[in-house]
């Protein structure tokens, strides 16, 4: 990725932000979620100004909009997991906040928020929002007035439609490395948003089976347990979801073990360790220290319908 992130392409058809618009990022910063600086970079092109809040901790979330709201602010940046503290907070108040105007979501990955719920939670806000993912960045682009899931193709992204896999080929070769018909993860569709925007357009249907949306990212199944594998240590993986009555899904990743491996908290932290660091969509820094992502050694697998067992099991929680 170039340094200046393609904020140029996207700031030419994207008008999320005006001069004067002060926003609050609470995108998380580091290196590993590049899309932090983006909307800060973003936001300083555009002549408007930028709050770089990032990581939130615990019971700060209303200081925090407290402190947007004395000074200011009139637009938000936020990942799935504020965005959903943010529908919570007024969502039974009956006062939205007055001060916010522009809701920006989603970057390198796909934020399925409904609309519909935004607009019930914060009437008059407007949303924009972007969407790609870790490996092809911003690919579309969407505002008020756009279908939902429908996204307008960034200048310097193709996509086509294989049977209904999203395909994504990046034409500014000589700014960063090509992607050639890159299978971004999604299930997709053409489609003509009913905003009137010429040029093509498609319809995000959500991740290909079998992967689940962990970090705000599409992970799949078949990714991590190919990881594990790679630890002589593992005979056997798979990944399990569980249902945790929260915003977050719990993951486990089941490891059958070599004969003679311990099952010690050693061997289940190396064994997350590697898978964490070799995945490119995952976020190590956050996953290390979240009790959302476990790796957990058991005897046997879940069985499926099959002889194998199936690669991603979501267990049910009497």
């Amino acid at each position: 990725m170039p340094e200046d992130m393609f904020v140029e392409e996207v700031r030419g058809v994207w008008h999320a932000l005006q001069p004067g618009d002060v926003l609050a990022n609470f995108f998380p910063a580091g290196r590993s979620w590049p899309t932090h600086a983006f909307y800060n970079r973003l936001a300083a092109r555009c002549g408007a100004s930028a709050l770089p809040v990032g990581d939130l901790q615990d019971g700060q979330f209303d200081r925090w909009l407290t402190f947007c709201e004395e000074y200011g602010v009139n637009a938000i940046a936020a990942p799935p997991s504020v965005v959903r503290q943010l529908l919570r907070r007024y969502g039974g108040s009956g006062r939205p906040p007055w001060w916010l105007r522009k809701l920006l979501i989603g970057g390198a990955f796909h934020d399925p928020t409904p609309e519909r719920e935004i607009a019930h939670r914060l009437p008059g806000v407007q949303v924009w929002q972007l969407y790609g993912s870790a490996e092809a960045w911003m690919v579309g682009h969407r505002g008020p007035g756009c279908e939902e899931d429908v996204f307008h193709l960034l200048p310097h992204q193709y996509a086509e439609i294989d049977g209904d896999r999203i395909l994504v080929t990046t034409t500014e070769v000589h700014r960063a490395p090509p992607l050639i018909r890159y299978l971004i993860g999604d299930r997709g569709a053409p489609a003509d948003c009913c905003c009137g925007r010429s040029g093509r357009a498609l319809r995000v249907l959500g991740p290909i089976e079998p992967s689940v949306v962990f970090q705000g990212h599409p992970i799949w199944a078949r990714e991590l347990v190919d990881l594990a594998l790679e630890n002589r240590d593992v005979t056997a993986a798979q990944v399990v979801v569980i249902p945790s009555g929260g915003d977050d899904e719990h993951l486990e990743l089941r490891v059958c073990l070599a004969d003679g491996v311990p099952d010690d908290q050693y061997t289940r932290e190396w064994i997350r360790y590697q898978v964490l660091s070799g995945h490119l969509a995952l976020d190590p820094a956050i996953a290390e220290h979240s009790e959302s992502f476990q790796v957990v050694a058991v005897d046997r697998l879940h069985a499926g319908a099959h002889e194998e067992p199936p690669l991603l099991v979501t267990e049910r929680v009497e």
